[in-house]
């Protein structure tokens, strides 16, 4: 299969956008405003929360500090189970501009309505990544045991043996040298893996979205045979897209607001809670910003390329 041009899916994307009668630039600041209206109602509640909690002390309070615990535990999870359904509506979003077809704020719930699918996708692609990490740790551990560094964990099997009696807190002192190593170690191959089944399977949420009638193992292997011979030229349109990401990263550290200006010797004349919240404020001013003038034209282009391989 030959590569797709990139220049040429980009410039399709803006004339695409360009010519849209969808006001889609109305539809990612709603779709982005959302996420942010729920992180800083989730944050909110967190804060309360952890105030409640540090207010009930004593032996009498147990109770109480661990339902508020359970609570914000809870609330956590309830974000991160959300989420991923509101991303793949906007990806849907994307493919349904992509087409030139019409989109409303319906579109952007199109990951809700079509809630199993998606949500064994999901699955599916977490099993593999939980399967590379397996697989890595494996690897590493191998490569580990037969490098100088594993040396210290010898020795402590060594002197256990002979009847010196370790506590748990002189093993992991004893053993602390190696704990780097053996991280970069299960790190190299778990991102060569990672990024193997990352550009492998790119294209199965537009896979599973672009029809109805296609299960979550389908779009998988439609992904695969997609992608076959694309995977690099899908890298490199990574790359070109830099800008954008490093933007994303910038914009993304203004929540550490208060670590920034801890790290630089910062002091602002503020309650800390009241830094937290200016730190949000800047985020999610920047992140709409960022989203209204580039999001759509990145992932569009995107599904600019699912397009064009789905046409050869």
């Amino acid at each position: 299969m030959t590569p797709f041009d990139r220049q040429a899916v980009k410039e399709t994307a803006r004339q695409t956008l360009a010519h849209t009668e969808s006001n889609h630039k109305k539809l990612v600041l709603i779709h982005t405003g959302a996420m942010l209206v729920l992180s800083f109602a989730l944050m909110l509640i967190d804060l309360l929360l952890s105030q409640k909690i540090s207010a009930t002390g004593g032996l009498g309070g147990i109770s109480t500090r661990s339902t508020l615990t359970t609570i914000q535990s809870a609330l956590r999870l309830a974000e991160l189970a959300v989420i991923p359904f509101w991303q793949a509506g906007y990806t849907y979003l994307t493919l349904r501009l992509s087409q030139n077809e019409p989109v409303s704020f319906k579109t952007l719930t199109e990951g809700f309505m079509r809630l199993g699918p998606v949500l064994r996708l999901l699955l599916l692609q977490l099993v593999l990544y939980l399967a590379a990490g397996f697989i890595s740790v494996n690897i590493s551990s191998t490569i580990f045991m037969a490098t100088p560094w594993a040396q210290p964990l010898f020795d402590v099997a060594d002197q256990m043996q002979q009847g010196v009696e370790y506590t748990n807190e002189m093993i992991l002192a004893a053993t602390a040298d190696v704990t780097l190593p053996l991280m970069i170690i299960t790190l190299v191959p778990y991102i060569g893996l990672a990024a193997f089944i990352f550009y492998r399977y790119r294209l199965a949420m537009y896979s599973l979205l672009d029809d109805e009638q296609t299960t979550a193992l389908s779009a998988l292997r439609n992904s695969r045979i997609l992608t076959k011979g694309q995977r690099m030229q899908l890298f490199k349109l990574d790359v070109s897209f830099w800008w954008y990401y490093v933007c994303e990263v910038l914009v993304a550290a203004l929540c550490f607001l208060d670590w920034i200006l801890l790290s630089l010797g910062i002091v602002l004349p503020l309650p800390q809670a009241a830094i937290t919240f200016l730190g949000f404020g800047l985020y999610a001013a920047a992140q709409l910003a960022l989203h209204y003038w580039c999001k759509n034209e990145v992932n569009v282009t995107y599904a600019q390329v699912y397009n064009t391989l789905m046409e050869e």
